[in-house]
């Protein structure tokens, strides 16, 4: 990474990514963390949830990262530690991107907004596909 005497102009979204590959976000408030193949949601933290069986491979759907047919929602304390693939570290995890099988618990329904105090906001490109909310066992 080379330093630039001249200043870029930042946006929002990536302070957001630059702030999310550093270590994550500083409040607990739910998260979409763009990167350049698809954008990662991320809950706000919550006691519990769904007790569904989650599995499967992840994968990008409409531009979200996801697990089989359906968008992904990733646990609190989910990070981006990589814009290729993406790689994403999961709390109870591990590190996981494009192609890794996983499982654990949640639960399903259909991506639109708005969500619950605990969901991000789901990007307009992701509307209408399948959801799945995602936490490791």
């Amino acid at each position: 990474m080379s330093v630039s005497a001249r200043p870029e102009p930042w946006t929002a979204g990536s302070c957001l990514l630059v702030v999310a590959l550093l270590g994550g976000c500083a409040d607990d408030s739910p998260a979409v963390i763009e990167t350049p193949k698809a954008a990662v949601l991320v809950a706000a933290p919550a006691d519990g949830g769904d007790d569904a069986l989650v599995s499967g491979e992840i994968g990008i759907i409409k531009g979200c990262l996801a697990i089989g047919d359906d968008v992904a929602i990733w646990p609190a304390g989910t990070r981006v530690t990589a814009e290729a693939g993406p790689v994403i570290d999961v709390p109870g995890l591990g590190s996981v991107t494009v192609g890794d099988y996983v499982e654990g618990a949640g639960g399903y329904g259909l991506a639109r907004n708005p969500q619950g105090p605990q969901s991000p906001t789901i990007p307009s490109s992701c509307l209408g596909a399948g959801l799945v909310t995602y936490r490791a066992e």
